[in-house]
Parts: C-alpha cells; sequence; structure tokens
C-alpha cells in the first residue's frame, strides 16, 4: 500500500512542477496586454460602414456608425453624418407603407430581412398557410430539399394545437431560411424535434418548448431582427442562446451592445459570442469597450483568452480566486525581467525531475562505487542529473514559448523624418469637403472635396488646402448668398479622425490653414530654405501625392515657379517628408510660395458659424470678400 502511495504522490509532484513550469515560459503580464490593446490603432469605423454599406450588409454598417456615435470615437463627426444619408435612404422602407408591404412579402414568401418581415412570416405560420407553403416549396418547387425547413413545416402542422412550440418552430425556421442558424444549433433543434415526435403530445410539446423556448425568449428580448440573427448565427446550443437572454434581461442597453459587438466582430463574431457567454455582463463590458479597436479587438480577446478574463474581473472558474491573483502577481513580476521567468521555468523543471528520479537505482549504484561515501555521491549525482533535465526542458519550452498563432504585430511606430517614403505619406493626408447652398428658394448647391495634407508647424497642426481648390473662389460667395455652409475634415487609416472647423485661416497668397484637432496621426513638418530641386513632388489636391519628381525653377528665394503639370491647390512636397506650400495657378504660370513655420499666425480668420439670428454666413462672406480683393478679385 505505501508503495501505491509513494507512486501516487511521486506523479502528481512531477505533474504539477511540470503544469508550473509550463505556464511560466507562457505567462502574459497583465500589464504587457494592456499596453498591446492601448497600441492597437483605432478602428476606422466610417471605411469600414462604407464597405459593409457597398457589400449590402446594411445592419453592419448601422452597427459601426451608431458605435462610433454612441461613444464618440476619433471619426464620430464622419460616422453621424453617413449615418444621417444612409437614414435617408431607408426613409421610404421604414414609411408605414414599406413595413406594410414588409409584412406582406413576409407572409406570403417567407423571406425575412427585417423585423416587419419576421412578423408576417411568423404570423402565416400560425395561420397554417406558412407550414403547408414551405412543404410545398421544399417538395415540388426546389430541386433540393432541406431537411431542417421540411421537419419544422411538417412539425409545424402537427403541433399547431400547441402555440408555445408551435411559434418557436416558426422562429427557428425563418432563422434557417435566412442563413442565421448555425449547424450546431441546427442539429440540436432537429434531435429535439425528432425526440419530441416519438413522444406523446404533452410531452412533446414540453420537449420541444425546452428546446425551441430560447430561440422565442431571444426574439423578444433583442426586439430587431439584426440582433435575433447575429445571436443565433454565433450559438450552438439552446443553452448558450438562454445566457444570452439571462444577459440581456440585466440592462437594457445590452442588446445593442450585443448587436454591435458581433457585428463589429466580422469573422470573429463567434470567439465574441463564446467570451461574452462564459464572462457575462462583464465580459460584455469589456469587449464593448476594447471595440474601438474594431474586429482587432476580437482578434486580441481570441489570442489573449487569460488576459480577456482578468481584464474582464470574471469570477475564475478554473481555480480559486487567491490563486487567479497569486498567479497574476507571478506573471507581473515575470514580465519585468525575462531572467527571472527563465529562472523559474528552470528552477520548476529540475523539481519535476527531482520527483521523477529514481533514487534506489542511483543509491545502490553509488554504493557499488564507494560503499563509505556512497550518500554524498547518490546525493551529487542526482543534483546534477536534475540540472542537466531542467536545463533540457527549459531550453524546449524557451523552443516552443513562440507568439500565438496569427499574432500580428501591433501599433504603427513613427519614422523619422529622414526615411519618410513615399508609401508613408497616406499617413499625413486627409480629405476636406466643403458643401454650401447659394439661397433659401432658388438654391444652388456646391459640394467640392479635395484632399489635404497635415501639416505640422510651430503653433499646432493644419490641414493645408488651396484657396479656390476648397471652394472659396467661387463667385456666388462674393455675390453675397451663402445660405447653408458645411465644412468637414476626416482622415481615414489606422488613427481616423473626423470633425466640423468652427473656423480656418486664409491669406492672400492662396493658401488656406484648417486647424486639425486631436490629430495623433503623421503630420509632415515645413520645409527647409535650402531644398534639392530633385527631391520635390507634387501633392494633387484630388490624387494624393505623386511619386514622379517634380520640375521647378527657384526665380527667387523662397518662391518656385512650377513647369510640371498642376492645377490651382496642388502642393509642393519634399521627397523627405517636408511641406514647402501651396500651387497658385494663373493662366499662364504657376507659382508656390514657401510656408513659414510659424503659420498661420500672420494669416485671416474665416468663421465658418453664423449666429441664430441670421440668415446668411455674413461674417464668412465678409472675410471671404476682404481676402479675396487682397488677391486681386479672386477668380
Amino acid at each position: 500500500m505505501f508503495r501505491v502511495f509513494k507512486i501516487f504522490f511521486r506523479t502528481l509532484f512531477f505533474s504539477l512542477f511540470c503544469a508550473a513550469a509550463f505556464w511560466a515560459s507562457r505567462a502574459e503580464n497583465p500589464r504587457d496586454g494592456l499596453e498591446e490593446l492601448a497600441r492597437l490603432p483605432d478602428c476606422d469605423f466610417a471605411g469600414l460602414a462604407e464597405n459593409c454599406w457597398a457589400e449590402g450588409k446594411r445592419a453592419e454598417a448601422f452597427a459601426c456608425l451608431e458605435y462610433a456615435v454612441s461613444n464618440k470615437t476619433g471619426d464620430a463627426d464622419e460616422c453621424a453624418f453617413l449615418l444621417e444619408k444612409y437614414l435617408k435612404s431607408v426613409e421610404l422602407r421604414n414609411s408605414a407603407w414599406g413595413r406594410l408591404c414588409a409584412v406582406g412579402r413576409g407572409f406570403a414568401t417567407g423571406d425575412v430581412d427585417g423585423a416587419d418581415a419576421l412578423a408576417g412570416a411568423a404570423l402565416s405560420d400560425l395561420l397554417l398557410y406558412g407550414d403547408l407553403r414551405d412543404i410545398v416549396k421544399e417538395t415540388a418547387i426546389n430541386e433540393k430539399a432541406d431537411p431542417f425547413v421540411l421537419a419544422l413545416a411538417s412539425a409545424g402542422a402537427a403541433t399547431t394545437l400547441f402555440p408555445p412550440a408551435d411559434g418557436a418552430l416558426s422562429l427557428a425556421k425563418i432563422a434557417k431560411r435566412a442563413g442565421s442558424l448555425a449547424a450546431p444549433l441546427e442539429k440540436s433543434i432537429l434531435r429535439a424535434l425528432k425526440s419530441a415526435l416519438k413522444s406523446p403530445p404533452a410531452k412533446a410539446a414540453e420537449e420541444l418548448k425546452k428546446n425551441l423556448g430560447p430561440i422565442a425568449a431571444l426574439s423578444e428580448k433583442t426586439k430587431t431582427w439584426t440582433g435575433f440573427s447575429a445571436v443565433l448565427k454565433s450559438a450552438d446550443s439552446p443553452e448558450g442562446v438562454s445566457k444570452i437572454c439571462a444577459l440581456l434581461d440585466k440592462s437594457p442597453d445590452n442588446a445593442a451592445k450585443l448587436e454591435q459587438i458581433l457585428f463589429i466582430s466580422g469573422k470573429n463574431a463567434k470567439r465574441s459570442f463564446d467570451f461574452i457567454v462564459e464572462n457575462s455582463q462583464r465580459g460584455m463590458d469589456f469587449l464593448y469597450s476594447a471595440m474601438r479597436k474594431g474586429p482587432r479587438a476580437a482578434e486580441f480577446a481570441a489570442r489573449h483568452p487569460s488576459f480577456a478574463a482578468r481584464a474582464a474581473k470574471n469570477a475564475y472558474k478554473g481555480y480559486p480566486l487567491a490563486a487567479a491573483e497569486i498567479a497574476g502577481a507571478a506573471a507581473a513580476l515575470f514580465g519585468k525581467s525575462e531572467a527571472l521567468r527563465w529562472l523559474a521555468v528552470f528552477c520548476l523543471s529540475a523539481a519535476a525531475a527531482a520527483a521523477a528520479l529514481p533514487y534506489g537505482y542511483i543509491f545502490s549504484a553509488a554504493r557499488e562505487i564507494d560503499k563509505t561515501r556512497f550518500r554524498a555521491r547518490a546525493a551529487a549525482g542526482a543534483a546534477i542529473l536534475c540540472a542537466l533535465l531542467g536545463a533540457a526542458a527549459t531550453a524546449a519550452f524557451a523552443h516552443f514559448a513562440n507568439p500565438p498563432e496569427g499574432a500580428e504585430p501591433v501599433g504603427d511606430g513613427e519614422q523619422p523624418d529622414s526615411a519618410f517614403p513615399i508609401s508613408r505619406w497616406a499617413d499625413a493626408v486627409c480629405d476636406v469637403n466643403f458643401t454650401m447652398e447659394e439661397d433659401a428658394y432658388i438654391n444652388e448647391s456646391f459640394d467640392i472635396s479635395v484632399k489635404a495634407p497635415i501639416v505640422e508647424t510651430d503653433v499646432g497642426k493644419f490641414a493645408v488646402c488651396g484657396f479656390d481648390a476648397v471652394g472659396f473662389g467661387l463667385k456666388q460667395i462674393a455675390d453675397g448668398g451663402v445660405y447653408k455652409l458645411g465644412m468637414r475634415v476626416r482622415k481615414r487609416g489606422g488613427k481616423p479622425f473626423s470633425f466640423s472647423p468652427k473656423s480656418v485661416f486664409a491669406d492672400a497668397e492662396g493658401r488656406v490653414f484648417i486647424p486639425v484637432e486631436n490629430a495623433s496621426g503623421t503630420a509632415l513638418g515645413i520645409a527647409g530654405d535650402c531644398i534639392d530641386a530633385g527631391e520635390i513632388a507634387l501633392f494633387s489636391k484630388n490624387f494624393g501625392f505623386k511619386s514622379s519628381p517634380a520640375e521647378i525653377s527657384v526665380p527667387s528665394p523662397g518662391v518656385l515657379n512650377v513647369i510640371s503639370e498642376c492645377e490651382d491647390g496642388d502642393s509642393i512636397v519634399t521627397r523627405g517628408g517636408k511641406f514647402y506650400g501651396v500651387v497658385v495657378k494663373a493662366k499662364k504660370s504657376a507659382t508656390c510660395a514657401k510656408t513659414g513655420s510659424s503659420a498661420p499666425a500672420g494669416f485671416r480668420e474665416i468663421p465658418l458659424t453664423k449666429p441664430d439670428s441670421e440668415t446668411y454666413y455674413r461674417d464668412f462672406m465678409r472675410a471671404i470678400l476682404e481676402i479675396s480683393k487682397e488677391r486681386g478679385g479672386g477668380k
């Protein structure tokens, strides 16, 4: 008996030490995880929504825009503009007539693309027409019948006397036809249905309600077709749906949060769903706040599940909370020193080897060599053997302790100006959109969009463009007709932002400086006085940076004659990532005056707002007129 206990405890200690060594080799420092998550660039929600809209994914587009607006992300202004634009495009669908048509279409065909069509399809099933329609369609019209839809339609006809079960069957069938039912959940429902149909009526209704009840409850709690279908696409079982229903009961905001998380996660929606099911409210709150990083946040949570669970402050299920705190402290300690981490791995590996060594054999071998000092020899031999095995195990752990598969480096470190290649210039570019309506009654509207480099001066960052290129040289402004005015500045990419400036600065040289608020992206500095003509490139207001060098002449210090083909409002930028100035193109020539590093200190301010008591933008028109006179009457 003693021998059995000895083997058991040695095996136990060997396993514990091996597991501890493995954990120490891969332990994540929570601070490192927070820093890595913080370094992820904010999501370009406006660009993501535009892509979803172009692909016909309207629900996903609205989820992205609503998240950005409600959480005031960097591009919230642009997202609010797109949200209003997209809402106008679906006004007909949301009208009383459009909703009535959707109900009728859902009732007649069973096809669902919204809550109204879902109501019509569910009503047709409750009246038995929908089940008979689907049976005919699957058996007589479709070349390949869907066994799941056919089984649920047949069961719906058989269970008309059991309204709770029949309603749940209808929802499951509709979700399947719409492609919104995960395969594991489909199999679970079909298995429960077959079992119920072999049972007495009362037990069958109870069985169906048990397995399909969560789906009926989900439809009531999500209140939208998009949220309902998003959950069913990710759920593996009725139990998972039940947990989500319990979560939705905790807060009225949870339904919208869950829908936004799943849609923004994209291809990682299933991982986000499982994380929320496992970590409940705190897991949802963690993911919702991390969604500022977009789909990358879901990827991060998938790559670092232990850190994400700690960040969500989840009650640890695998081990006691005290053990979790100890593990977190140890991970933070190991994160400070790689040497300390691998020393711990070596010690734990050596301890595992010590637990497994055959001491009886070692002592008997030492006794044969030296009968008087065999104990010291045996102890030294065992220590050396443990150290060798521990070193070998440490080397093996170090070899396999690579970043998780699919991990990508995060952060996009700034490059110095001396190594600022053309491919990086896009990080210093924003889009400026100028809209204007001339009169309240006989409107002539203008919508002008140009690209502008982001320039960093001594007094801040500015988007720089041409006076006429951005639309300030329009004759209608000088004539005194500006009834409606708007300007939006936006930058897409890894560090997006958008805003509507309240004022800009301009001068008689044809340059407009727009203050860029909270710009965290790359910016171009101001070029020095000594520039190499071979290192000059044109920045097109319509197409962005050009890779070919610009042909210029220098008639006087601080002024360039541009010989290459260009337009009024284009810019000159050096290949080293410095901004020179804006091109002003006359009838016969194009010139570019050098911008000072202190601009726009001497520029005239142009207000873009008006008092509530005024109908027209008088201050804006007055400032434009004064600058136009300084420029010689404008164009």
